[in-house]
């Protein structure tokens, strides 16, 4: 609407905000007693409970198309958490251009590997971010390339059973409409959740740096209107930011002074010797899924390369090597109807340590500046000053140039 009309003298604003879990749920019940139909909750003892709780976001409208179309052919759409996620996906789409997205994991915070980060992840959960006066508004997941930053952060909302909303490539824009679009919606959606964790990964990319020339006014606008929700006392200890990034040097500094993402958490790669026995079943295991069979030798062999001094596997290595083991072994086998040698597809294959290791020793670095949790960083990187760290910094960026 043009501005004007709202200096008119005689013109109220009255904003209709999303109805709350209750009023879905209380919608729901009643439309469901009309025509009875399943709501697939496995394990839940309130399955409309559930049903309101993934729902909210959504118009009474748009709910009562669904709950009618499913009414109408069970069989053509049950009514489940799937079904409901991709519906406020389809609506968010539609009306933010893939700014927003509602993430459902299937994964908990106990399939997380690594003793010292589930503890703390949990701590921090279970003692401070719910409340106002010691949550800070939100943290930084800090750490190299590949390590699971998006997954830990999925993990520890479910463990929150907060609502995961992540944003999108399409949040930043030249255009001032888009920007004041965006805005407006974001804060609507929010306000319809009891309690969200916002996530952004690649936060230094989305974001930008307000004091650069060439970033657009409508951009430096834009980031100035997050910081200052970020920032704002009424959301505290309801949304909890987590921005993700391998280089937390180019975030914007009012996004993370303290108060605001002022909590740097390091995701590294594993480096504790049960870690990595425990990342190493989970790659045996995904081979045996793919009817791959290993002999005792081919996993002594492969076990012995996982940790290779200098060539360790990085955390996204043991998914990978186990996707690549699998084409090839294919192309072999099908396409050039030869056998495959596991053995020398084992030593040929090259691991993140090879392939873009300086960048990632560079990103540790940044990490081991800022990180709060230190004694999640590998051991060499625990003990080292602030004043050691930027040296060893300031050294690879002119080797790397």
């Amino acid at each position: 609407l043009n501005s004007k009309i709202f200096s008119l003298p005689k013109v109220e604003s009255i904003e209709i905000p999303f109805p709350d879990k209750e009023l879905m749920k209380l919608f729901i019940k009643q439309r469901i007693s009309e025509m009875p139909i399943p709501v697939l909750y496995e394990g839940k003892t309130d399955a409309a409970e559930a049903f309101a709780k993934d729902a909210t976001g959504l118009s009474l409208r748009v709910l009562d198309d669904l709950i009618t179309a499913a009414q109408r052919d069970p069989k053509g759409l049950s009514l489940d958490r799937q079904t409901i996620t991709a519906e406020i996906n389809k609506r968010y789409g539609l009306e933010l251009r893939e700014m927003v997205n509602i993430i459902r994991p299937n994964h908990t915070i106990d399939d997380l590997i690594g003793r010292r980060l589930i503890a703390r992840l949990k701590f921090f959960a279970d003692e401070i971010i719910d409340d106002p006066e010691k949550s800070p508004a939100g943290a930084v997941f800090v750490g190299p390339n590949g390590t699971g930053k998006t997954y830990v952060a999925e993990a520890f909302g479910v463990y929150t059973n907060r609502a995961f909303i992540s944003l999108g490539a399409g949040i930043r824009s030249k255009w001032y409409g888009e920007q004041g679009i965006f805005l407006e919606k974001i804060e609507r959606i929010v306000a319809a959740y009891e309690k969200t964790i916002i996530f952004v990964d690649e936060a230094d990319a989305k974001f930008g740096i307000m004091h650069k020339s060439e970033t657009y006014e409508a951009e430096k606008q834009f980031s100035s209107k997050i910081i200052e929700i970020i920032g704002n006392p009424k959301y505290r200890g309801k949304i909890l930011w987590i921005l993700a990034t391998t280089r937390p040097d180019l975030l914007e500094p009012d996004f993370i002074r303290p108060g605001r993402c002022s909590l740097f958490v390091p995701i590294c790669d594993p480096e504790e010797e049960e870690d990595r026995q425990a990342f190493f079943g989970r790659m045996l295991t995904k081979i045996g899924k793919a009817s791959i069979s290993l002999t005792r030798e081919e996993q002594d062999v492969l076990r012995a390369k996982s940790v290779k001094e200098g060539e360790e596997f990085a955390t996204a290595d043991y998914g990978k090597f186990v996707e690549d083991l699998i084409f090839e072994k294919g192309f072999h086998e099908i396409v050039l109807r030869e056998g495959f040698d596991f053995k020398d597809f084992c030593a040929q294959w090259r691991p993140a340590a090879l392939r873009i290791g300086r960048e990632r020793k560079l990103q540790l670095l940044q990490a081991a500046l800022l990180a709060d949790w230190r004694e999640l960083l590998p051991r060499a990187y625990r003990r080292k000053s602030d004043s050691e760290i930027k040296k060893e910094i300031e050294a690879m960026k002119f080797a790397m140039d």
